[in-house]
């Protein structure tokens, strides 16, 4: 799906899956403000960024969505681009990428994450969950674990901020409230198709 200027759909119980792109290979959003709810972005690919969303210049509501199993060369879930995006009650598990930022990469951005989970996200170069450059996400009640190499970059000038949030790692990310322990998550079990 390709969104751009005004276009500012509101997008309810969509099921996104083994799309491709050069950007945005389930949805790319260039200054346009979509709201998503009850959307699931699973198995979409980007040569370039975003597997499953790209925004650019673009500030939108997503509440209850899904990212996992998307690919990308950047920011495999989701990529932000000068967009400062609010995520609620969202997901990010098992997207992969070839260089930076597995679950989400934001450039020139600052979105705001609650209640959001990041888990099983994997990068080649780094930021297995977040990869910031010159952004400065805001976090809380979230979740970053079993991502790999690592959970969180801030990569020139980049600061997150987070409270009541649990972050893997040798010490406990600094904040009111964080914490560093397992959160004993597993992945969805696929429902039994009878063999």
């Amino acid at each position: 799906m390709y969104n751009y200027f005004t276009s500012n759909p509101a997008l309810n119980l969509v099921f996104m899956t083994d799309n491709s792109a050069d950007i945005g290979g389930g949805l790319y959003n260039g200054q346009s403000h979509p709201e998503l709810t009850d959307v699931i972005f699973e198995a979409n690919y980007a040569i370039n960024e975003g597997g499953g969303m790209a925004n650019l210049l673009s500030n939108r509501v997503l509440n209850n969505v899904t990212f996992s199993g998307n690919s990308a060369h950047d920011g495999a879930g989701c990529a932000n681009d000068q967009s400062n995006p609010i995520l609620i009650n969202t997901t990010f598990s098992c997207n992969d990428v070839t260089m930076y930022g597995g679950g989400m990469l934001n450039t020139e951005s600052n979105p705001s994450l609650t209640n959001v989970t990041f888990y099983d996200n994997s990068a080649n170069a780094s930021g297995g969950a977040i990869f910031n450059e010159k952004s400065n996400p805001v976090l809380t009640n979230t979740i970053l674990w079993a991502n790999s190499p690592d959970q969180i970059v801030d990569n020139d000038t980049s600061s997150t901020t987070a409270t009541y949030s649990d972050v893997q790692g040798t010490v406990v990310f600094p904040g009111t409230g964080n914490i560093n322990q397992d959160p004993l998550l597993v992945h969805e079990l696929l429902p039994y198709d009878g063999s």
